[in-house]
């Protein structure tokens, strides 16, 4: 998909300019949303091969703003990549201009932008935390308000703007994918910034589970470990007939699994699961393999039962 180097006359991009729809607006007319949502920017080499391959196939996200300028609200990467392949044009879903309501109850930029982000996925847990944070004293809304505004629960809000409590290197290993936000939750209860950062270390540096980040902290904060109680549920959750079940799921999953379907923020941490699960099989094939009986070895014949009881006279 060839871009089309020819932009149109300023006089008609201005009278388009205001028509919401899909279409193409010139690159250079696109100003960045000084609200953006998104902090971090990963690498633009495979957006921009892709991009050249095969075009643009999902347009960016616009508004119109003043003198017939465009206010970018979802797709940065895509526009930061084919403004490096030289596109002097660029596909855009431009919307209503009068979403940007100035009374009561209308959407701001950050909010759009936000909205867009969460769609696509694109937003990590931090940025996420952030920018909810940044609308509710921007606007003076509630968490529930915001809620109700983006159809999110209270607590799920409340969850991700606790998180712009951590330390900042913390939040560094969530942006680049190594620790998930069920760790950081756990993470998130130590309250001394440098022991964040050292919990967080030993968690993705060990490549803890989330119940063993949560031991973890337990041990940090001084709290006795919790006994498993005979007879429930999680003390016979992991039952060697449970065990090999899950590996049946796991071969299913990897038979589908394939490297492009994973999404570029969580292949870091993927990828330490995959090695510690890959170590955790090589030593139970080893000890499978020193444990199995030999091939010759004939099994023992069973005696015959003796009958039981009087006999008949």
């Amino acid at each position: 998909m060839a871009p089309e180097d020819a932009a149109p006359d300023s006089e008609q991009a201005d009278a388009d300019q205001g028509e919401p729809g899909t279409r193409k607006v010139p690159v250079g007319k696109v100003k960045p949303n000084p609200q953006q949502p998104r902090k971090t920017m990963t690498r633009l080499e495979d957006l921009v091969s892709s991009i050249k391959r095969v075009g643009l196939l999902n347009p960016i996200t616009v508004i119109p703003g003043d003198d017939g300028t465009f206010i970018l609200v979802g797709g940065e990467r895509r526009l930061k990549a084919v403004k490096e392949l030289g596109w002097k044009e660029v596909p855009a879903h431009v919307l209503d201009a009068r979403m940007l309501k100035k009374e009561r109850g209308g959407t701001s930029l950050g909010e759009l932008a936000l909205i867009e982000n969460i769609q696509r996925e694109d937003l990590n847990p931090v940025e996420e935390g952030e920018a909810y944070k940044d609308l509710t004293e921007q606007y003076k809304w509630t968490e529930k308000q915001l809620g109700d505004r983006l159809g999110k629960a209270q607590s799920y809000i409340s969850d991700k703007v606790r998180l712009t409590a951590l330390d900042d290197r913390v939040k560094k290993l969530i942006a680049e994918g190594q620790l998930s936000f069920s760790q950081a939750r756990e993470v998130l209860r130590v309250k001394e910034l440098p022991d964040q950062h050292k919990a967080a270390k030993q968690v993705v540096g060990e490549n803890l589970t989330v119940l063993e980040a949560k031991a973890l902290v337990d041990k940090l904060l001084g709290k006795p470990p919790k006994a498993a109680k005979s007879g429930t549920k999680k003390a016979r959750a992991f039952t060697p007939k449970k065990a090999i079940s899950s590996l049946e799921i796991l071969d299913q999953g990897l038979r589908v699994l394939k490297p492009e379907a994973v999404k570029e923020k969580w292949r870091p941490n993927l990828l330490k699961q995959v090695t510690s699960v890959l170590q955790r099989l090589e030593e139970l094939r080893a000890s499978l393999e020193g444990a199995a009986p030999e091939q010759d070895e004939k099994p023992k014949p069973r005696g015959r039962r003796k009958r039981t009881g009087s006999s008949s006279t």
